[in-house]
């Protein structure tokens, strides 16, 4: 194989990995967003459980 042809097909390695780790991290916020907001959901249902003061 020629030494171009390589050059470009590990770009493209690199490229894919560095586009796989992104969307992992945006997947990885997006469940940490949703793990936050639930729990917000679930403390203010349960203060708006107790009896007032």
């Amino acid at each position: 194989m020629s030494s171009g042809l390589l050059i470009a097909l590990e770009m493209a390695g690199v490229l894919l990995v560095a586009v796989g780790w992104g969307v992992y991290e945006l997947w990885k916020l997006r469940q940490w967003r949703e793990r936050d907001r639930r729990a917000r959901a679930e403390a203010e249902a349960r203060a708006g459980d107790e009896p007032p003061r």
